[in-house]
């Protein structure tokens, strides 16, 4: 999921990409994947650690740390969602911007909106 969302703002344009953090001030500039909490979330670390550097997937990681100090997990799942939602409207990753920022703003718990 974060590597589609990595590769689609990279594709947006400066009016799209000032758009999206307009509508997802938090994660709207030049969103990437975090990693996991190397104390809380350490399986989960360990298992993009394995698919990056020993199975090479995802190298659009490699190289960077992975872990967010912060529980992301709960955050990916609630996203997981929205991205599934998007990804049924069609073969392709394109939403509108709306979309893109509901996306983003997931990772903002619903007790905080």
């Amino acid at each position: 999921m974060w590597e589609v969302i990595e590769r689609h703002y990279e594709e947006l344009d400066a009016e799209q990409r000032e758009r999206l953090e307009q509508l997802a001030p938090n994660f709207g500039k030049a969103p990437a994947f975090r990693g996991f909490d190397g104390n809380s979330e350490s399986v989960e670390r360990s298992i993009v650690s394995i698919f990056v550097n020993d199975l090479d997937r995802w190298e659009h990681f490699k190289g960077r740390d992975t872990n967010s100090h912060v529980r992301l997990s709960d955050a990916y799942a609630r996203m997981r969602k929205v991205y599934e939602e998007i990804l049924g409207e069609g073969y392709e990753f394109n939403p509108s911007i709306e979309k893109f920022a509901a996306l983003l703003n997931e990772q903002i718990h619903p007790d905080n909106r």
